[in-house]
């Protein structure tokens, strides 16, 4: 995979899964299940719980909602952000010659 680090067809994607959430009990196909629920509905702007038949799927972005779905799995993983540190550029730092 060589895109960005921070998307989940980088480096993030190639993190391996915890079998133990960060309760103390194993991830379950139940688990992902609930995490394509939660994507859809976080990118719809929906409530986590709300009720899925509700969202207008004509505004609803599908890779975002993949991504949504992903991050909620690392939060019950334990592992949310995961990302590598980024380090702020100072201003001596900046390649453009716009000011910040």
């Amino acid at each position: 995979m060589s895109a960005q680090p921070q998307t989940f067809q980088g480096l993030r994607g190639e993190t391996r899964l915890s079998v133990v959430g960060d309760n103390g009990r194993p991830l379950t196909y139940n688990d992902a299940y609930l995490a394509v629920l939660v994507g859809l509905n976080r990118t719809a702007m929906r409530p986590d719980d709300a009720d899925p038949y509700g969202a207008d799927l004509n505004d609803v972005d599908p890779i975002a909602a993949a991504q949504n779905a992903a991050c909620y799995l690392e939060e019950m993983a334990g592992i949310y952000p995961n990302v590598p540190p980024i380090a702020a550029l100072s201003d001596t730092q900046r390649t453009d010659t716009e000011a910040p």
